[in-house]
């Protein structure tokens, strides 16, 4: 931006998964940097996340303790770096997409807190044939 090759005004920022929890954290610890954002199956709680790693991650655990955090040892390192508590520092329009029976859809809450500080804003559900992959449902379909 400093450059002028980007205007303000009109940049966004999107990801999916860890790119979801990049635009949230974005988002959340940078309010003023980008115009909107959309945030595709992203982490919002880092604690959860941790406190969920799936079992064919298991060999993976102590290596992610390492880079992320363990959630026994690191909780309020990983409550600091996690959006979902910092949501309603959120001023951009955003965009959330999830799965109805993932675990990062704590993405809700952090909505819920957004929305009670800044003014009630529309949601649109999404679900999945899994139930964590996320579709967008036609208006009037039911949930």
């Amino acid at each position: 931006m400093k450059q002028g090759i980007a205007d303000k005004k009109r940049l966004g920022i999107y990801g999916g998964s860890y790119g979801g929890y990049a635009t949230l954290s974005a988002l959340a610890f940078r309010p003023t940097v980008f115009a909107c954002g959309v945030d595709y199956v992203g982490i919002s709680n880092l604690l959860t996340f941790m406190n969920t790693i799936p079992p064919y991650w298991e060999t993976f655990r102590e290596l992610m303790y390492k880079r992320v955090g363990n959630p026994q040892i690191d909780r309020e390192l990983l409550r600091s770096r996690s959006p979902l508590f910092a949501a309603e520092k959120i001023e951009a329009p955003l965009f959330v997409a999830q799965g109805y029976n993932d675990p990062a859809r704590e993405s809700r809450r952090g909505r819920a807190n957004r929305r009670r500080a800044q003014g009630e804003q529309e949601a649109r559900g999404v679900s999945g044939e899994d139930g964590r992959r996320p579709r967008l449902r036609e208006p009037g379909e039911p949930s």
